[in-house]
């Protein structure tokens, strides 16, 4: 299965949205807390888009924690800049963008 073009660039948001995740300030654990103010205890509408991206790169995070660890090197080469080196990059790529979709598909993140 070949992925199409949106398909692919849904797959590059998450990805890209789980290293933002990764590489916050603290300690590579979340995002880094909101610039805006919150009054009362009620949150802005950039702490919910926070949150959410947040739950979602933890949804990434939990797919890379299940798949083969070659596909997650790859990703994390990729998309958190690591230096190791692939032979034979374009299949990686390939399965390991389907792999991901084919997660975030079955967990209900993507619609088609």
């Amino acid at each position: 299965m070949s992925l199409t073009e949106k398909q692919n660039l849904e797959v590059d948001w998450f990805l890209n949205n789980y290293a933002k995740y990764m590489r916050s300030p603290e300690n590579n654990l979340g995002f880094a807390e909101s610039k805006y103010i919150k009054i009362s205890g009620s949150k802005t509408f950039d702490d919910m888009v926070e949150d959410l991206d947040t739950k979602l790169a933890q949804v990434v995070c939990t797919i890379l924690d299940d798949i083969d660890e070659i596909y997650k090197d790859y990703i994390n080469a990729i998309y958190l800049g690591s230096k190791r080196k692939y032979r034979d990059t374009l299949d990686i790529d390939k399965k390991s963008s389907e792999i991901v979709y084919n997660e975030l598909k079955t967990r209900g993140f993507i619609h088609e």
